[in-house]
């Protein structure tokens, strides 16, 4: 979300570090990002990411009143900029994910409900999964002592729990491996 690239930007191998290479990298990243800027590399256009940045960079007040940001446990650093820019133009922003369902944060995503002091709702009854689904789940998650309200399946759904195999009427219903 910073402004521009600096050292604490950068990973380095610890050989490569050694080596002194870090202001020729950082003055590389540099010149790439004036490049895909202004198109001056023919082979280098410009991101998805850098249309991002670019937005994040110009700090618009975007005038919506409500925000909702769903996955905010994978949220990368420069839209969670750009979100609280517009929480201090006076919108509401309302955040949903799930933090043991991170998978991003190897390319720098963090949970952008981490350490935010607000009311907390959660999310128990599931319309992807019946009650024995949900029966099955709460076993597992109890037995790996994963502290968590009860999930609730949707009552009706025609979910069946087997040990193998394959089910007869495998036309029937969601099932499960267990």
């Amino acid at each position: 979300a910073d402004p521009k690239i600096s050292a604490s930007h950068l990973y380095l191998h610890p050989r490569v570090a050694q080596s002194g290479c870090e202001e020729e990298v950082l003055s590389a990243a540099a010149e790439l990002w004036r490049e895909m800027q202004t198109g001056a590399n023919k082979f280098l256009g410009m991101t998805h990411s850098g249309c991002l940045k670019l937005l994040q960079l110009a700090a618009p007040d975007l005038g919506f009143r409500n925000i909702l940001c769903d996955e905010s446990q994978d949220t990368n650093p420069v839209s969670l900029s750009l979100l609280w820019r517009q929480v201090d133009a006076g919108a509401s922003l309302t955040l949903v994910g799930d933090p043991r369902q991170q998978i991003y944060s190897w390319r720098g995503a963090i949970d952008a409900m981490q350490g935010i002091d607000c009311e907390e709702f959660r999310l128990t009854r599931s319309f992807r999964f019946g009650d024995n689904i949900a029966w099955a789940a709460n076993v597992i998650l109890q037995k790996y002592g994963i502290s968590l309200f009860p999930l609730i399946g949707a009552s009706g759904s025609e979910d069946a729990i087997f040990d193998g195999g394959l089910p007869d009427d495998r036309a029937k219903g969601s099932h499960a491996l267990l």
